[in-house]
């Protein structure tokens, strides 16, 4: 049996009310991050460093918005010889109601940024970008954190419903071309710990 990440909005009995519901989210989530960012801006002072990672984002922080209470882990992506191919600060989606959410609250992610989905089982996982604002790529890896595929999944057009599926106990999800950015590649390991 396939979870679904994010359920496929056309299943839903009323449809009509998804767009504004959708723009009631993405307004929510963007008042708790003007909200976040209004409170930082009070606290003065110079943070002494630049505030945008090479990807030319605001903020490298992540995670940021409603996920920055997500439990976080630094994931490594390894090499078949053991060499280091890139890491990203990753939000880990545990529970149903996270990984339903997936990355649909926010309009961009850093370059450093990414979100690991977790599983109880291994098995075949979808990933619908219905509501996503940005671009991803999609490393799903099995138990043994070997990886299996990796899907380019861009923004659909017209709001039309993309899933894209992987075999795995684990998602990890990354700005688009991040994967080619760093030579990833299918038997590749994600390396991270709890």
């Amino acid at each position: 049996m396939a979870a679904i990440l994010q359920p496929k909005r056309a299943l839903l009995s009323d449809a009509v009310a998804l767009p504004a519901a959708m723009r009631r989210r993405r307004l929510l989530a963007a008042l708790g991050a003007g909200s976040l960012s209004a409170v930082a801006g009070c606290q003065g002072g110079d943070t002494g460093g630049d505030s945008s990672d090479d990807s030319g984002d605001a903020a490298a922080t992540w995670p940021t918005g409603p996920y920055a209470s997500y439990e976080t882990t630094t994931v490594t992506v390894t090499s078949t010889d053991g060499e280091p191919r890139g890491t990203v600060t990753a939000a880990v989606a545990r529970s149903a109601p996270r990984r339903e959410l997936g990355l649909s609250a926010v309009d961009s992610m850093p370059t450093t940024g990414g979100m690991l989905f977790v599983y109880e089982t291994t098995g075949t996982h979808q990933y619908d970008t219905q509501d996503m604002a940005f671009d991803l790529d999609l490393v799903y890896a099995d138990s043994d954190r070997t990886i299996t595929a990796i899907r380019d999944a861009p923004v659909p057009a017209d709001d039309a419903a993309t899933t894209y599926a992987g075999e795995g106990k684990y998602m990890l999800a990354v700005t688009a071309e991040w994967t080619d950015t760093n030579g990833v590649a299918v038997d590749d390991t994600l390396e991270f710990s709890f």
